[in-house]
C-alpha cells in the first residue's frame, strides 16, 4: 500500500512537470515603445508630470519615473537624500538648454541626431546624465568622422572627456606613416605601390597605388592629403604631382611642377606646399616653388637658394598650427 502511494505521489509529481514544461511565457516586442510612447503624448500634454526640468531659459515638464528609469543620475537624485528628491523644479547645470531638450526627449522616445553641430556639447551632457547610449552614438560618430585634417582636435576632445576608444583610433590614426614609391633592387625598377604602418596595430599595408612610378619623390602633408611631387622612373625626371586622401583611399593629379625634380625637400607652412631644391637628372637645383591648393598652381619663389641641393632636409621653425 504504502509503494502504491509512493508511486502515485511520484506521477503526479511528473505531471506537474510535464505541465510545467507545456506553459510558455510571451513577451510582446512592443510592450516597452506603445508605453512609452503614451508616456511622451502624457508628457506633451503636461499630463501626471512631476518635475520641471530648467537648463538656461528652457523649462521641460517630465516624470521622475521615468528619468529615473533611465539615467542613473536622475535615478540618484530622486530616490537619494538630495533636496532636489522633493522639488518640483530642478535646474541642471553646464549643460544648455536645446541639450537638455534632446536628451530628455531621447528618454521618452529612444531617438536622437548626433551631427557635426552638436555633437561636442552633447557628448559631455550625455556622460553628466550617464546616458551612455548616447555617449556610445556620439564617440561613434565622431570615430566615423576621423580624417587627417581633424584627428588632432578629435584625440584632444577624446582626451578630455575619458572616451578610451575613440582615443586609441584618433591615436592611431594621427600617427600612421606612409612609405611612398622609392626603388626596388631586386627587379631594378622604380616602384608606384604605397604602404602605411598602423602603430597600433604594429602592421604594414598596401594603400591605393600612385598612376606613376616614382623613386626619390617629394613627400609632404598639406591639411591632411599627401603629396607625391616629382621623382624619376629609369632616366625620366618627372615634374608631375599627385595627392593622397587617406579617407577615399584614392591618388588624384594636380597641376605640374614648374621644373622637373627628384630628391628634393618638402615642408607646408601657411597652406602652402614647398618644394625645396632636387636635381633634374643633370645637375642640383637652387630653386623653390611652392603649390598653392586653392588655386592649383604652382609658383617659383623670386630668389634661389645660393647653392644648388639635392636630398636637402627641409624644416619648418615655429609651424603655426
Amino acid at each position: 500500500m504504502e509503494e502504491e502511494s509512493i508511486k502515485q505521489s511520484s506521477r503526479s509529481s511528473e505531471a506537474a512537470e510535464d505541465e510545467k514544461d507545456q506553459r510558455t511565457v510571451t513577451v510582446n516586442p512592443s510592450h516597452m515603445r506603445k508605453a512609452f510612447k503614451v508616456m511622451n503624448e502624457l508628457r506633451s500634454k503636461r499630463l501626471l508630470c512631476d518635475v520641471v526640468i530648467v537648463a538656461e531659459t528652457v523649462e521641460m515638464e517630465a516624470h521622475r519615473v521615468v528619468l529615473a528609469a533611465c539615467s542613473p543620475y536622475f535615478c540618484a537624485m530622486f530616490t537619494g537624500d538630495m533636496s532636489e528628491s522633493k522639488a518640483k523644479k530642478i535646474e541642471i547645470k553646464d549643460v544648455d538648454g536645446q541639450t537638455l531638450r534632446k536628451l530628455i526627449d531621447y528618454i521618452y522616445t529612444a531617438e536622437i541626431e548626433v551631427t557635426e553641430e552638436n555633437v561636442q556639447v552633447l557628448l559631455p551632457a550625455a556622460s553628466l546624465l550617464q546616458l551612455m547610449d548616447v555617449r556610445k552614438n556620439c564617440c561613434d560618430f565622431l570615430q566615423s568622422q576621423l580624417h587627417p585634417t581633424n584627428c588632432l582636435g578629435i584625440r584632444a576632445f577624446a582626451d578630455v572627456h575619458a572616451c578610451t576608444e575613440l582615443l586609441q583610433q584618433a591615436n592611431a590614426y594621427a600617427g600612421k606613416l606612409y612609405a611612398v614609391g622609392g626603388y626596388d633592387g631586386a627587379s631594378r625598377q622604380c616602384l608606384s605601390t604605397v604602404e602605411q604602418y598602423n602603430p597600433a596595430t604594429n602592421e604594414w599595408t598596401y594603400v591605393a597605388d600612385m598612376s606613376t612610378r616614382r623613386s626619390g619623390a617629394g613627400v609632404g602633408v598639406l591639411s591632411g592629403l599627401l603629396y607625391a611631387t616629382g621623382g624619376h622612373d629609369g632616366p625620366l625626371v618627372r615634374k608631375s604631382v599627385e595627392v593622397y586622401d587617406p579617407g577615399t583611399n584614392t591618388w588624384k593629379q594636380v597641376a605640374d611642377m614648374n621644373m622637373c625634380r627628384r630628391n628634393a625637400g618638402v615642408c607646408a607652412v601657411n597652406g602652402l606646399l614647398y618644394v625645396v631644391g632636387g636635381d633634374d637628372g643633370s645637375c642640383n637645383l637652387a630653386s623653390v616653388e611652392y603649390y598653392n591648393p586653392i588655386t592649383d598652381k604652382w609658383t617659383l619663389l623670386p630668389t634661389s637658394m645660393s647653392t644648388g641641393r639635392s636630398y636637402a632636409g627641409v624644416a619648418v621653425i615655429h609651424k603655426p598650427l
